[in-house]
């Protein structure tokens, strides 16, 4: 049996490769076409699958978009927070729930800012990763996380610039 395309909705074959294939190829293989050469797949008995194949992302295109989420997810979330904290009149860190952590009984909040995805870049006049901590800070995320090899060290350096003033906020783990 020759390789078998997978089909995305609206038919386009799309070949399939890399350590996957093997299991798409007799996936496919198993399963029985609900209309000729149409892009629905059907199992004897069973609801139609659509297969689609994912678009590769090479790395930094990767990064790019985990940082674009991360921003984004911090400032709804300090919207969000704000429009909380005015309307009760209390603090915005109260909002972000806590939990001990393992063993160490330490409260942290249940979302932290990571350094490998958005910290490890030097500033630039559209970014600057130091903002982001501060936003994360005033939102009530207190858990950084950072390692010597993130950004062979510019993650360090960026927590650095907001650690300088506000240390004691922050639980920090490397």
């Amino acid at each position: 049996m020759g390789r078998m395309p997978m089909l995305r909705t609206g038919g386009r074959p799309v070949e399939t490769h890399g350590r996957d294939a093997h299991v798409t190829e007799r996936l496919a293989a198993s399963l029985q076409t609900s209309r000729g050469s149409g892009s629905r797949l059907r199992a004897p008995g069973s609801q139609a699958i659509v297969c689609v194949r994912r678009e590769r992302m090479d790395r930094r295109e990767f990064v790019k978009r985990a940082a674009v989420a991360v921003v984004a997810s911090v400032a709804a979330l300090r919207t969000s927070l704000a429009g909380e904290q005015g309307a009760r009149g209390g603090s915005t860190k109260s909002a972000i729930p806590k939990r001990p952590l393992g063993k160490t009984g330490v409260e942290v909040p249940v979302l932290i800012l990571g350094g490998v995805v958005a910290m490890k870049y030097p500033p630039t006049p559209s970014f600057h990763p130091a903002e982001l901590a501060e936003a994360a800070l005033d939102a009530g995320i207190t858990y950084f996380d950072t390692a010597p090899g993130y950004g062979d060290g510019q993650s360090e350096r960026n927590y650095g610039e907001v650690l300088a003033t506000r240390r004691r906020e922050v639980f920090l783990a490397t």
